[in-house]
């Protein structure tokens, strides 16, 4: 009877570990990028996980069947490499809004060579369309005019905003991801603009 107790205890014990082990892996693989200050500019690429649709055989709504969200893989890198390739890149993003405020972030590339970039929403009802930006689309800049791609994601305040994103190039896939207020975005162009003018004139 002891020998008995004694056994499930251990078998507790390990079921328990077990739980925490796949809660860890749960908690990394769905990374989520916080907002707590006004102001950001923000490398979301590590927060990222993605899944490479290499057959092209899934649309938005496929992704609300929870076994194919299972299926992503954490990025854990600044910049995502897949070179040369036919596949459909799809990225899922958390964000965290925890500002008092409605938040008019923008999510932007860092190479222009990018086809499409289409971002969707999940809601209770199915995937909501944002925005699309790239060469395959009427809106090359998507919402701003900029060198890259640039779609504008309305953040409700103290809200958590699942996203999904839809990358595609005719040319090598290898890009990273940013997250700024309008504000940071606006600035960090204009000292990229001067950096290219200093340049230039040198």
């Amino acid at each position: 009877m002891r020998f008995l107790t004694l056994s499930r205890t251990a078998t507790g014990l390990a079921l328990q570990v077990l739980c925490c082990w796949l809660w860890l892996a749960c908690q990394t693989a769905t990374a989520n990028v916080v907002l707590d200050e006004p102001h950001y500019g923000l490398s979301i690429a590590p927060s990222l996980s993605y899944f490479e649709d290499s057959d092209n055989a899934f649309e938005p709504q496929s992704f609300t069947d929870p076994a194919l969200i299972q299926q992503f893989t954490p990025a854990r890198t600044s910049i995502l490499r897949f070179g040369y390739t036919r596949s459909t890149l799809w990225l899922r993003l958390q964000i965290d809004n925890r500002l008092g405020s409605n938040q008019n972030a923008l999510l932007y590339l860092t190479r222009p060579n990018i086809g499409l970039m289409d971002v969707y929403r999940f809601t209770p009802l199915g995937m909501l369309p944002l925005g699309a930006a790239g060469s395959q689309t009427p809106a090359v800049y998507g919402d701003i005019r900029h060198r890259a791609p640039v779609v504008d994601l309305p953040l409700a305040p103290g809200q958590n905003n699942v996203f999904l994103i839809r990358m595609r190039s005719d040319q090598y896939l290898n890009f990273s991801l940013h997250l700024a207020d309008p504000v940071t975005f606006y600035q960090e162009q204009q000292t990229e603009q001067l950096v290219i003018g200093i340049a230039a004139g040198v």
